[in-house]
């Protein structure tokens, strides 16, 4: 039987001086692996899915 893969994402929205305190802390860890992935959102024209908390987001590595 092959194992299943999951994965776990958790989106923070920090000010660059708290991601510098997250990052330089022991806490996380070292990473296994550093992705720079660029994400683009979508809404509708009266941003109906952002008051409903329902995204769609497209992410891709570079």
């Amino acid at each position: 039987m092959e194992p299943v893969l999951s994965e776990i994402e958790i989106k923070l929205d920090l000010s660059d001086e708290t991601l510098d305190v997250v990052l330089s802390s022991n806490r996380l860890g070292k990473p296994h692996e550093v992705i720079e992935q660029t994400s683009t959102y979508f809404d509708t024209p009266d941003r109906r899915w952002w008051v409903t908390a329902r995204r769609l987001n497209l992410v891709w590595n570079r």
